[in-house]
């Protein structure tokens, strides 16, 4: 039995194998190398104009404007809600007194 297994699994093989028979290597276009390294190493550099940094510059400024008007308008909430009194719940009036809802 382990001989017809090892039988089998080498049949297997030799099938896979065999099926890589005939089959070609893969090719690059003749001048790819050339075109892939001339774009690589080109050395033209991107200009950003003055007003697309100005633009930039102003937008990062209001959002940073933003966020400082936020955490003011935060901490101005905590502070409010920290002056007000808290009530215990003996003292705080509640809306049922008596959860007996019928009398038997």
């Amino acid at each position: 039995m382990d001989m017809d297994h090892n039988q089998d699994k080498e049949k297997w093989i030799d099938e896979k194998l065999n099926s890589l028979k005939g089959i070609r290597s893969a090719e690059a276009p003749e001048h790819l190398f050339a075109k892939i390294e001339q774009q690589a190493f080109q050395t033209e550099a991107k200009v950003v104009s003055f007003s697309q940094w100005r633009a930039a510059a102003a937008v990062s400024l209001l959002f940073l404007a933003f966020n400082f008007w936020a955490i003011g308008q935060q901490l101005q909430t905590q502070e409010t809600t920290a002056e007000q009194p808290t009530y215990s719940s003996e003292s705080t009036p509640t809306l049922v007194s008596d959860f007996k809802l019928y009398d038997l």
